[in-house]
């Protein structure tokens, strides 16, 4: 059980026995993208639109209780993307 993340927010939840694999997937998920990114491949990464809008005035863009997208994460994430396609050569 880790419990260091507790005192960091002065309480126990449930939510943080995620924290640890939360945190290995965020480090493989970037080493992942730097892969890609070296081999040549476009790779829309949406870390900055969600950090950016993560607190704004139509809520967060993540779920309280899990790392699902909230009506305004998809709503950043699909202006984002749609923004992308746009600019493609297609």
């Amino acid at each position: 059980m880790v419990r260091f993340p507790a005192l960091a927010i002065g309480r126990w939840d449930e939510s943080l026995m995620n924290l640890p694999w939360l945190l290995c997937f965020i480090a493989l998920g970037g080493a992942f993208y730097g892969q890609l990114r070296t081999a040549g491949v476009n790779v829309l990464d949406l870390t900055t639109q969600l950090k950016a809008n993560r607190a704004g005035a139509h809520g967060a863009v993540f779920c309280k209780q899990d790392t699902h997208w909230s009506s305004n994460g998809c709503v950043t994430a699909a202006a984002r993307i749609a923004a992308y396609v746009k600019a493609r050569p297609w």
